[in-house]
């Protein structure tokens, strides 16, 4: 399992060996570059990089006060910028302040550490074990066989799948060996 900014390292590690001669036919090397170019993590680190946003490779790394104080205003800038629109009946406001949402929200991730489609599926799981039935404003609501999210589960393969990493696998292999 990979943190968003491991993944769009070897995102950018696979693009640089297809670039530098692994035969692919230029076609599906531009192909290549446009998939990993749009994908949004990828489109919020070089956000990120441009402009000197944090980010942190893994979870429960030390966020400075000023990038805690940054994301939390920015959320509720584009929560307050949704409100407005959606006074207003503005539908292309609103649509842009959610959109916002989202990236914020990535940006928010990405300064934290924390894998952003590992959990957005897990939390996606643990909606769909909720019930049928729905309270009086409209909101789904949990029944018998709802499970939470299990993000620490995600927070803790990310971190041993980094320490993993750090480990150096030695091959045991003897070619004198005719004991096989």
């Amino acid at each position: 399992m990979f943190t968003d900014t491991q993944l769009h390292a070897k995102i950018e590690k696979i693009k640089k060996e297809y670039i530098n001669g692994a035969g692919l036919p230029d076609d599906d090397v531009r192909f290549l570059l446009a998939v990993a170019n749009s994908h949004p993590v990828a489109q919020l680190v070089r956000f990120h990089k441009k402009y000197k946003h944090t980010i942190n490779e893994l979870p429960d790394q030390e966020i400075c006060i000023e990038d805690k104080d940054l994301r939390m205003k920015l959320i509720i800038e584009e929560i307050a910028e949704y409100y407005d629109a959606h006074d207003n009946d503005n539908t292309v406001e609103m649509y842009d302040a959610l959109l916002d949402i989202i990236y914020v929200a990535y940006g928010t991730l990405l300064t934290y550490g924390l894998p952003a489609y590992e959990g957005q599926n897990e939390v996606h799981f643990s909606n769909m074990s909720k019930s049928n039935l729905k309270d009086d404003n409209g909101k789904t609501v949990k029944g018998k066989d709802y499970f939470k999210p299990r993000l620490k589960a995600i927070i803790n393969a990310v971190e041993f799948d980094a320490k993993q990493d750090d480990i150096i696998v030695v091959d045991t292999y003897d070619a004198n060996d005719n004991s096989n």
